[in-house]
């Protein structure tokens, strides 16, 4: 890695380590403030927020000194394997939040009558759940270093992770959007609106998500079943894998701005809490 190569991405994943911690601090203080906890879908966003905020304040921060070591030429293999668990273990733990959430969306909009009896121990459930297969993948990985499992294995179960997520979320919302398209075409014109921004929004979280994460899995993939006869120092190989990188990571920023969008509560929340900080640093300042 060149100095500019360096300094030209630590200073875009600063950028947006920076947009990550800021937007994520922001929606977990709106859930935990704002009173929109009594909201139980909300509940998974919450879980959301803080595996991207993880993502910001850990994953991020350990990439970009990976730089400095490739810079330097040092391969700290022990750092490396530490910040490859962490990273796999927030990383999916907002994956599966994402495919939850888009499970969840489906469930209300196609049985409205058994979501709003459902009680609140299955979404703590949902959540735990979450949880502990994000930790299961991240296992999965120290296992291979301890040489109990085979790299296959689980690079396998990486690539199953991510594509069921992706089916998941894609065919959840592809269910939501065919069944607010078919409504009963005796609904009022507001309910008409409010369906159309929903199926917009499901749209916008659908295509990003892809975008963001498909890129560096499909790389994963490619190398993974080529690595004997590819050749990992091509010139201009690494920097697409940066900026796949950034990508997957720049979806933990995208998070809250499109959620932000989709619950006209928490946008409400956001501002309240930017504009008491605003007058509180305005007094200091007088």
């Amino acid at each position: 890695m060149s100095l500019a190569s360096l300094i030209s991405w630590s200073i875009a994943y600063g950028f947006i380590d920076i947009a990550i911690l800021g937007g994520n601090i922001l929606a977990i203080a709106a859930f935990v403030f704002g009173n929109l906890l009594k909201k139980r879908t909300n509940y998974f966003l919450l879980s959301l927020s803080v595996a991207d905020l993880m993502i910001g304040a850990i994953s991020v921060p350990m990439f970009m000194v990976s730089f400095v070591q490739h810079y330097q030429g040092i391969l700290e293999e022990k750092y490396r394997f530490i910040y490859t668990y962490v990273d796999v273990f927030s990383g999916f733990a907002s994956i599966f939040a994402l495919a939850v959430i888009a499970m969840e969306r489906l469930y209300s909009v196609t049985l409205p009558s058994f979501h709003r009896i459902t009680k609140r121990y299955v979404y703590y459930l949902s959540i735990a759940m979450v949880w502990f297969l994000a930790a299961v993948v991240a296992i999965l990985r120290i296992f291979t270093v301890e040489k109990i499992v085979p790299m296959k294995r689980f690079f396998d179960a990486l690539v199953c992770s991510c594509a069921i997520s992706i089916a998941v979320i894609c065919i959840a919302y592809g269910g939501v959007w065919f069944k607010v398209k078919h409504r009963n075409h005796e609904m009022t014109r507001k309910m008409i609106e409010k369906d159309k921004k929903l199926a917009i929004t499901l749209a916008i979280v659908t295509a990003v998500f892809i975008v963001t994460w498909l890129p560096l899995h499909l790389i994963n993939i490619v190398y993974f079943h080529c690595a004997k006869n590819c050749d990992i120092r091509a010139p201009g190989l690494p920097q697409v894998v940066y900026f796949a990188k950034f990508l997957q990571y720049s979806n933990s920023f995208v998070n809250p701005i499109i959620y932000t969008y989709k619950i006209p509560e928490f946008r409400q929340t956001i501002k309240k809490i930017v504009g008491i900080n605003y007058r509180l640093l305005s007094s200091k300042s007088k």
